[in-house]
């Protein structure tokens, strides 16, 4: 069975944050490089000895790029360097992925020339790191944003020089609000054929598996606890379960909610995984 876990929010230090998942029995998480409360990055290399001694627990660890991070607006100097800054921490603390949104195409004419300027950064980076895996994610709003629409995304490997060391995320609560619908038997066989025919099954690493309290197309990005939102548990069930989607891994992006009930879920899709 692949892995199931959760997003963990840094609201002490990354060691805390080890203990907690490793006391609730994840093998897996995902984080930003944030501390919560001031908004701030973490300290990687005071942490990193401390934190490397819980490493071992978990079999694959996710680090999700802060949203400060645009490489496909005009004006990329200062995101670039802290994109580098994201990934020398992962490498330093043993992450093995980054989950990345693409941005937006602020400051120019097309989405075309966002994505253009997108390739032209990411792609030397992706060369650069080998032992980082870089899985773009789609995302839930309109306008000059990238990555949205799964053609967008399909666009983006079309252009890399390496397109087979980059995969996909897909998130349930972004597809959802953007417009994709998947839950009725007839559009759930659609959103199914998109993701073949612009991903590729085989593409898709990751599952975000979130619901949403945002109406179909709002283009709004606002999670409900699974369940709790328009999209349902019934219809998240479909994705996690469905053969084709099977060897992806699953992330929870949980709204605030007690601990307990966190567990309680990821142990509901771990089932459901079986």
């Amino acid at each position: 069975m692949r892995a199931v876990g959760l997003h963990l929010r840094i609201t002490d230090d990354l060691v805390s944050l080890a203990q907690l998942a490793h006391g609730l029995s994840l093998d897996t998480f995902q984080c930003f490089m944030i501390h919560q409360p001031s908004g701030t990055y973490i300290n990687a290399q005071a942490q990193r000895v401390a934190f490397l001694k819980y490493r071992p627990f978990f079999k694959k660890l996710y680090l999700h790029a802060s949203y400060w991070i645009n490489l496909a607006g005009k004006q990329t100097a200062h995101t670039v360097s802290l994109l580098e800054r994201e990934i020398a921490m992962a490498r330093l603390l043993e992450f093995n992925a980054i989950v990345l949104h693409p941005g937006a195409a602020t400051g120019w004419q097309t989405k075309d020339e966002g994505i253009e300027q997108f390739v032209s950064i990411f792609d030397p980076l992706v060369i650069q790191n080998p032992d980082i895996a870089f899985i773009l994610e789609n995302t839930a709003h309109g306008g000059p944003t990238i990555g949205s629409d799964c053609a967008e995304l399909q666009m983006i490997r079309e252009r890399m020089s390496h397109p087979e060391k980059i995969s996909f995320c897909i998130d349930t609560a972004h597809a959802y609000s953007y417009g994709y619908d998947f839950t009725t038997e007839h559009h759930f066989s659609e959103f199914m054929s998109t993701i073949e025919k612009s991903l590729g099954f085989s593409s898709v690493s990751l599952v975000h598996l979130n619901d949403t309290i945002e109406k179909l197309g709002e283009k709004k990005d606002r999670h409900a606890f699974p369940g709790q939102g328009v999209i349902g548990l019934e219809n998240l069930k479909k994705i996690v379960t469905d053969t084709r989607l099977s060897h992806a891994a699953c992330i929870l992006e949980l709204p605030e909610a007690p601990i307990a009930q966190q567990i309680e879920m990821v142990n509901v899709v771990k089932e459901w995984k079986k």
